[in-house]
């Protein structure tokens, strides 16, 4: 499976889990079923926060918290398969969070991490894909839509956003090599059509597809 290095790099983290006051009442003492209990009451109710949220500013709370418990679980050891269930929907859904906010890099900061503890959600490689176009990170789209492939060949959404940025791509190499600045313009445009046009379908796409 192709993989990116943004899949590598570790989260953003504004807020980190000793700075928390969840963090600092944390000791040694807790039980792994103690603390599974605490994550999941804590990523559940975030998550009911978040289902709640209208506005941006609504979101904020709930985007701390899931921001918070993934990057708690990113540092684990990982001894128990819950650690990287949780710390992936977190990552998933702060990842949409971010996204309804139209902040991009935090959204493929999020879906990174999630990615690193699940590569086999085919909808997570696209949502990658389409984030990594927004920001104009064009070869990473491309991977992450390849990966979706790989794990699904028959999701469409993941090939006709494949053919869209190998298109973009194969414009971009083509106006490298002409010296004419106008028609490197039109070429630009064209890949930026294509682009536009692949996210407004992402966009009507997304209120269909079911959360975690």
């Amino acid at each position: 499976m192709l993989r990116f290095a943004a899949i590598d790099d570790p989260p953003t983290t504004p807020l980190l889990i000793e700075e928390s006051e969840k963090g600092k009442s944390l000791g040694k003492s807790e039980t792994g079923e103690a603390r599974e209990a605490r994550l999941r009451s804590e990523y559940e109710q975030a998550l009911g926060e978040a289902s709640r949220a209208r506005t941006k500013e609504e979101r904020r709370g709930p985007r701390a918290e899931l921001l918070r418990i993934s990057v708690e679980l990113q540092r684990a050891r990982k001894q128990f398969s819950w650690e990287s269930s949780i710390g992936y929907a977190a990552g998933r859904n702060l990842g949409d969070l971010c996204v309804a906010d139209e902040e991009y890099e935090a959204a493929l900061d999020a879906y990174s991490a999630a990615l690193q503890l699940n590569q086999n959600d085919v909808v997570l490689w696209y949502r990658t894909g389409v984030v990594a176009c927004k920001l104009g990170l064009l070869p990473i789209a491309k991977a992450a839509f390849q990966n979706g492939i790989e794990v699904n060949p028959k999701f469409e959404l993941c090939k006709d956003a494949l053919a869209v940025v190998s298109s973009a791509l194969g414009d971009q190499l083509w106006t490298s090599k002409i010296v004419d600045q106008s028609r490197n313009d039109a070429a630009k445009r064209k890949a930026d059509e294509l682009l536009q046009r692949q996210c407004k379908r992402y966009k009507a796409q997304r209120e269909t597809i079911v959360k975690d």
